[in-house]
């Protein structure tokens, strides 16, 4: 399906630029937006530093732009009024008003977040973004684990830090609607 076919799919839409510039260019995907689960539908690339001029139709068309990363499979979009991240299955967390959801159905108020952290664990496998409660609790907000890490002997820092972006990406956006400190733990 070519990016403008697409834009003729029923239903709900995302468009979202890959984070990371390849060649000179970054590439924009749209997204169906079915059932609470974001599904690729196409992509197309457009030149670095052209991506406003790319972007500006398709927000004439109403269509939010939002972001991902191909070191994983989560799909954003950070608008004023709130972050929701989606997965090709389900949909991970929606910060709006006043409260956080996330996708084992359990709810925090904003005013429970006192920061917000990108994180990895120590063996570099499991990486995602966490709440640190005012109350000291952390929770974790969107979770990925790495099969590379965990069976590859020579993966390094290097591999973590090109790998997660989005953690860092989707932490931040989480800690300006909140409100609160952003730190990256990675």
């Amino acid at each position: 399906m070519t990016f403008d076919s697409a834009l003729d799919h029923p239903g709900r839409l995302l468009a979202a630029w890959n984070l990371t510039p390849w060649q000179g260019t970054r590439t924009l995907a749209l997204f169906a937006l079915d059932d609470e689960r974001a599904r690729p539908l196409a992509h197309t690339t457009a030149p670095v530093g052209q991506e406003e001029a790319v972007a500006a139709p398709l927000r004439v068309r109403g269509l939010p732009i939002g972001a991902y990363d191909d070191a994983c499979d989560f799909v954003w979009l950070a608008e004023r009024g709130g972050v929701t991240v989606w997965s090709p299955d389900w949909r991970v967390l929606e910060a709006s008003g006043d409260t956080i959801t996330l996708v084992d159905g359990r709810s925090l108020a904003r005013s429970e977040l006192g920061a917000i952290h990108a994180y990895a664990s120590d063996d570099y496998v499991e990486r995602g973004v966490r709440a640190e409660l005012r109350s000291g609790e952390q929770v974790t907000l969107v979770r990925d684990v790495s099969a590379a890490a965990a069976a590859d002997p020579t993966y390094g820092r290097n591999e973590l830090l090109y790998e997660t972006g989005w953690a860092g990406a989707i932490a931040r956006a989480v800690a300006a609607w909140a409100g609160v400190p952003y730190e990256n733990l990675i």
